[in-house]
């Protein structure tokens, strides 16, 4: 058993994390291609290992991290086994260094236009994040202890949304906050080691438009602090049962920006 595949379980919570949180999907292959773990929609239309000649081949061969925006023009993708029946839009690789060697890369595909512009948006975000998660996952394959990795889990999610451009919150199975990000901190004035409720921030009429939909879907704008945010809900799952609930803040004036400069691009093209 290589060591990805030791700590399979542990990198499939932080790649769902990932995904409840960025809603762009996420895969690990390790340094022969094969897929230790994926999101649900990776896992639909992959197979067993990443391509040769894929951006993770290259990505493992050269240990450099590699963003692309557009997979069916890309140079990086020409000779990639799987270009003509790719379904990504945008795709970030990232790789994984274990005491000084690359053991896998990390994947971040977008397979819809939302999951595309979050990974524009936030690239520089995620592009850092390279050196947290080789740190991350070493600490958790140097860790023996069910205790230690439990902590290490923690850990790393704490890292992860700190490092995003997008207000997080975790709410608990009954809607106390258990954790929130620098971000949310700051842009809505929270003091770092103070204490909220959620209805403190968000606003019962809102926070009742995102319970109608089970909390999985969008309410907004909603104004916070002088800024107008789109929220984000997902459900926390732990097999069938919900277990908590995500909440992602997005600067709706950003958004609408970047629509804009969007359909710009489109239309001059």
């Amino acid at each position: 058993m290589n060591l990805l595949q030791s700590i399979a379980q542990e990198l499939q919570h932080i790649i769902d994390a990932i995904y409840a949180i960025t809603d762009i999907d996420v895969t690990i292959v390790d340094d022969h291609l094969n897929r230790i773990v994926a999101t649900q929609n990776i896992n639909k239309v992959f197979r067993k290992k990443a391509p040769e000649n894929s951006a993770f081949h290259k990505s493992l061969l050269t240990g450099n991290q590699y963003l692309i925006l557009d997979t069916k023009k890309d140079p990086l993708c020409i000779d990639c086994y799987n270009r003509e029946s790719c379904e990504e839009l945008a795709e970030l690789c990232i790789p994984i260094h274990f005491n000084e060697k690359i053991i896998g890369v990390l994947g971040m595909c977008a397979f819809n236009g939302k999951a595309k512009d979050n990974i524009i948006n936030n690239r520089d975000s995620y592009i850092k994040f390279e050196t947290q998660l080789s740190n991350i996952i070493s600490a958790m394959i140097g860790k023996k202890t069910y205790g230690e990795l439990l902590e290490y889990r923690s850990t790393e999610l704490i890292t992860l949304i700190n490092a995003l451009n997008e207000g997080i919150i975790i709410l608990d199975d009954k809607m106390q906050i258990m954790t929130r990000n620098k971000f949310v901190n700051e842009k809505f004035g929270l003091a770092y080691d103070g204490t909220y409720e959620i209805k403190n921030i968000i606003s019962e009429k809102d926070l009742k438009s995102l319970a109608e939909k089970d909390f999985c879907g969008e309410a907004g704008p909603i104004r916070i602090n002088n800024n107008d945010y789109i929220v984000t809900s997902n459900a926390i799952r732990v097999g069938a049962k919900k277990q908590g609930i995500i909440l992602v803040f997005s600067d709706f004036n950003k958004m609408k920006a970047s629509a804009l400069k969007s359909g710009i691009n489109r239309h001059m093209v």
